[in-house]
């Protein structure tokens, strides 16, 4: 066929398949963000499946350290011509790293990522995170710590094996919340064993007093693995109904303080934008994980590191060494996964990636979590109800099954 210049502005072959609306600053300008992970706790949470090592030795994680800034170099140059989003070091405990290894890293993450780095996510923990690392991070700029304190209340604290010395806790926040330079955020888990609604009032008092602009609200959930899951026969779980119920009750009690809904389980009163690198996972975008266990995703391909640290720490060259390709099926599912952790469901983005058939995905997705009270629609948008963000595990299993039928 011979393309008519008097009717088409492009030769036939380059009219997408789909709408398209992507400038070609943002095809020539890529952008990226980096997860860091620092896979040491103190203690192991009861209800927690993620691998990592109990310990505090500091040459361990030096020689961990040295290895990471080692492989950080290797991603610079594929990274040179991108745009950095936002730097997440997580974990494990980030802050269980001494004073000096802190700045040692971060250090490391501006000289060879650049000082433009919009947000520098550090996470915490109440029982390791010091007043002199406070102080530390507080040099630094655009650094938000994110802390893990799951609940106000001890008696719950002791039942998961956290730390429960509340009074201590707050001295923390105080002393964070004095540093201007610093963004501050926690989280909070609803429906931990003995938990009641009385639980929030508090939470919510302490949340007004200490001036907590973030908040992470996630359902409790015993993952596989995990000292829970193991020992199930201990009964110290909630009702499903009745984490629900105490989700909507807590929601509603941050809602009436001014707080907004960012996402499923984010909530903020901040003006700016925080939590890129959640974000940035939420909009489709790619990231470069760096670390034992850590995972990238690039051109549709997921690249793991060797999970054992042993291993990472002394075969660093082989970094990288699982690689696991999407074809376009894995590609959509991975993609809508991601899609339903947002406020509300970002339908057009997947429509205009996938075309025709994703809309009708979207459409049987949309009809099933409607019929079981998962989700809500209003002006032509789709957001999880909080029976769904309970029940997410179950959401992910539905989007797997309307794909791959």
């Amino acid at each position: 066929m011979i393309c008519d210049t008097n009717k088409h502005t492009h030769p036939m072959l380059f009219i997408p398949a789909v709408e398209q609306s992507i400038s070609c600053k943002n095809i020539f300008e890529k952008k990226y963000a980096i997860y860091i992970n620092i896979p040491f706790c103190m203690k192991k949470c009861s209800f927690c499946a993620i691998p990592t090592m109990v310990m505090s030795n500091e040459k361990v994680m030096d020689n961990y350290l040295n290895t990471m800034m080692d492989e950080m170099k290797k991603w610079r140059k594929y990274l040179a011509e991108c745009k950095i989003t936002s730097v997440h070091i997580g974990g494990g405990t980030p802050s269980i790293l001494s004073t000096k290894q802190i700045k040692k890293l971060l250090d490391a993450v501006i000289e060879i990522f650049g000082r433009d780095i919009p947000e520098i996510t550090f996470e915490s923990h109440p029982e390791t995170l010091t007043l002199e690392k406070i102080d530390i991070l507080s040099e630094y700029d655009n650094i938000t710590i994110n802390m893990g304190i799951q609940s106000f209340i001890p008696e719950r604290l002791i039942k998961i094996n956290r730390y429960s010395n509340i009074e201590e806790t707050q001295k923390i926040i105080r002393y964070i919340r004095k540093k201007r330079k610093i963004n501050f955020g926690i989280d909070l888990i609803v429906g931990l064993p003995g938990a009641k609604n009385g639980d929030y009032d508090i939470a919510i008092d302490y949340i007004k007093e200490l001036n907590i602009r973030n908040v992470f609200i996630y359902p409790f959930r015993i993952e596989e693995n995990s000292f829970f899951y193991k020992n199930k026969s201990e009964k110290l779980f909630v009702d499903t109904y009745d984490i629900i119920s105490q989700m909507n009750y807590f929601e509603k009690l941050v809602s009436e303080c001014g707080f907004r809904n960012e996402t499923i389980y984010y909530w903020t009163k901040e003006r700016k934008s925080l939590y890129l690198y959640t974000m940035h996972q939420i909009s489709g975008e790619e990231w470069v994980g760096i670390g034992a266990g850590a995972y990238s995703y690039i051109n549709t391909t997921v690249i793991q590191n060797e999970l054992l640290l042993e291993k990472y720490v002394h075969e660093y060259n082989n970094i990288g060494g699982c690689i696991f390709r999407q074809n376009v099926t894995s590609q959509l599912i991975w993609d809508m996964l991601f899609m339903i952790k947002n406020k509300t469901f970002d339908l057009k983005r997947i429509s205009m990636k996938y075309g025709k058939i994703a809309t009708e995905y979207i459409r049987e997705l949309t009809k099933i979590l409607v019929k079981k009270d998962y989700c809500e629609v209003e002006d032509n948008k789709i957001r999880l109800k909080v029976k769904g963000k309970v029940m997410l595990d179950e959401v992910e299993i539905i989007v797997r099954e309307i794909v791959l039928s």
